[in-house]
């Protein structure tokens, strides 16, 4: 599918049978669907009878990987020895970013809703104005990804009214859109002084060289910091190595330690 939009794909290995899900939808197999281009080996490794490629296709007869794909990929999971059922893999494209219908106790008698199984088309029937204005209120747009794709949604909105007699009265179609902001990314900032001078006799006894760092976590807004906790007590040592650089040595540590070295790698 090539039409710049984020879409899931799915494939269910029952050998010999082989099954494509797009969005959650069985892909239906017909003449005018593209050819596999042959189904040679990688490569002649001994004990290795299968491998698996993303994102080319490979040309046995050339001995090389061609029909490169051009793009991005948002995440790969691979499911050994089992078969995900298909309403789990409907789940998995539709639950993300679609349509939120209202709820059904608003329907009053002779109004109808329906919607298609994406939740991206809904409809709404009946004789009841108050209660059809009620209810296109309360269509809205979820997007439960933990980071969505920014961008424009586009919303088209068509109304046909028919009179008694079956006569239809046209009504121009409402274009809208909801735009989709990129999300702020987390940060971690760690300050504190990046130089210690002390005289020998005091690295003789021990000296805690983190004793003024802050760990600041969050977004632009609503900043949170953490704190240090002390992690050398007197007693410990360091060994001086290079130029102005200092190696910890191996003695005894609190659970402050663990937790700061948890933090700065994750702020890499």
């Amino acid at each position: 599918v090539c039409d710049s939009e984020w879409h899931h794909y799915a494939v269910s290995v029952k050998f010999p049978e082989i099954t494509l899900y797009v969005d959650g939808q069985l892909f239906k197999a017909e003449k005018k669907n593209p050819e596999i281009i042959d189904d040679w080996p990688l490569h002649p490794t001994k004990g290795i009878n299968t491998t698996l490629t993303v994102g080319a296709c490979w040309q046995g007869s050339d001995n090389k990987m061609k029909h490169h794909f051009h793009g991005y990929l948002a995440g790969l999971s691979v499911l050994l020895h089992k078969m995900e059922k298909p309403d789990v893999l409907s789940c998995l494209h539709k639950c993300k970013e679609s349509l939120e219908v209202p709820a059904m106790e608003l329907l009053e008698p002779g109004m109808e809703l329906l919607t298609n199984s994406d939740l991206t088309e809904l409809s709404i029937e009946g004789d009841n104005k108050t209660n059809l204005i009620v209810l296109v209120r309360k269509i809205g747009y979820t997007n439960s990804r933990q980071f969505p794709t920014p961008g424009r949604r586009n919303l088209h909105l068509s109304t046909t009214v028919t009179c008694e007699r079956g006569r239809p009265v046209k009504v121009p179609s409402v274009e809208s859109y909801v735009m989709v902001l990129q999300p702020q990314q987390p940060t971690i900032d760690i300050n504190g002084t990046g130089n210690i001078a002390r005289e020998y006799e005091d690295f003789r006894l021990g000296v805690r060289v983190f004793t003024d760092v802050h760990i600041i976590v969050g977004h632009s807004k609503n900043e949170k910091i953490w704190k240090h906790v002390p992690i050398y007590e007197a007693g410990e040592h360091c060994t001086t190595i290079g130029e102005g650089q200092t190696r910890v040595g191996r003695g005894r540590r609190n659970a402050g330690e663990r937790v700061l070295s948890n933090v700065s790698r994750g702020a890499r």
